[in-house]
């Protein structure tokens, strides 16, 4: 995933991150130039490819956040 979306318009910066704590929980953190942007990466075939598979590898649902900053943008 993180391959794919760093090649993306409006990337800024993508990671993602097993927690030591757990190795079941997945941090994903992104940045991106633009809310257009972002929502562009939502619409990607890689993205469509992982929201498929998703639903079969998670044990509990995604929690999403973004800083105080941007959530109303």
């Amino acid at each position: 995933m993180t391959n794919e979306a760093v090649t993306e318009d409006g990337h800024i910066s993508y990671r993602c991150y097993i927690d030591i704590e757990n190795e079941k929980v997945f941090r994903v953190f992104e940045h991106w130039q633009s809310q257009d942007a972002l929502e562009a990466h939502f619409t990607t075939e890689h993205m469509a490819e992982l929201n498929h598979e998703l639903p079969e590898r998670i044990v509990a649902p995604p929690e999403w956040s973004r800083p105080a900053s941007v959530a109303g943008r």
